[in-house]
C-alpha cells in the first residue's frame, strides 16, 4: 500500500506540532490537552494521512490557549505546508472568533502586520485585515502606513486597505461614544 503522508514537512511534522502543543499546554496550564490524531483516508491501494491542523482549529474554537498560540505560530511561520493557504485561512477565521489574551493580541497584531506587508502573505489579505482589527482598540494607535514610491501594487493596496479600516474603526468608535453620551443624557 502506498502511503502519502502530508505531515512530513520539517517545521510542521506531526511530532513537531504535538511537541510544541505539549510545551504550550505546560506554559498555559491547560488541564486537559487535546489528543491530536491525523485524519486518514484509504482508497485504491493508497493511504493518505492529512495534517493535524483540523484538531488545532477545533482547539481554537474551544478557546484552548495553547491551540490559539499554535494557530498564531502557524500564521507567523512562512514555510510552505501542504494545503497551507486553506489551513491558514481557516485558522485566521477561527482566531477572529476566539478569545485572545493581551499577549496573544499583541503577537497576532505583529504577525498580521508583517504578513500583510509581505509580497506573498499566504492568507487572503482581507482575512488578515479582519484579524488585525480583532486585536482591539489599539489599532487606533497605529500610525497610518506611508505609501512609498518603491512599493508594488499589492503592497500599496494592502496599506490602503489597513489605513481605510483604521479610519473606519476610529469613526465607529467616535460615533459609539457620541451615541453613549446622547443616550446617557436621555436616561437622566
Amino acid at each position: 500500500m502506498e502511503v502519502i503522508d502530508y505531515n512530513k514537512t520539517p517545521t510542521f511534522s506531526f511530532e513537531g506540532i504535538v511537541t510544541r502543543y505539549r510545551d504550550l499546554c505546560r506554559q498555559h496550564g491547560v488541564k486537559s490537552p487535546i489528543d491530536f490524531q491525523p485524519r486518514e483516508h484509504c482508497a485504491e491501494g493508497k493511504q493518505w494521512i492529512y495534517p493535524v491542523w483540523s484538531d488545532v482549529e477545533q482547539g481554537i474554537t474551544e478557546n484552548d490557549p495553547a491551540c490559539i498560540d499554535l494557530g498564531i505560530w502557524c500564521l507567523e511561520v512562512e514555510e510552505p505546508i501542504p494545503f497551507g493557504c486553506c489551513i491558514r485561512n481557516s485558522i485566521a477565521n477561527k482566531l477572529y472568533r476566539s478569545k485572545l489574551n493581551d499577549q496573544q493580541k499583541n503577537w497576532l497584531k505583529k504577525v498580521v502586520t508583517t504578513r500583510l506587508l509581505s509580497r506573498h502573505p499566504g492568507v487572503h489579505y482581507k482575512r488578515l485585515g479582519r484579524l488585525l482589527f480583532c486585536t482591539g482598540p489599539q489599532i487606533n494607535d497605529f500610525t497610518p502606513f506611508e505609501l512609498k514610491s518603491g512599493d508594488d501594487a499589492y503592497i500599496t493596496r494592502r496599506k490602503n486597505y489597513i489605513n481605510m479600516k483604521r479610519d473606519a474603526n476610529q469613526a465607529l468608535q467616535a460615533t459609539s461614544a457620541s451615541a453613549r453620551r446622547l443616550n446617557s443624557t436621555f436616561d437622566e
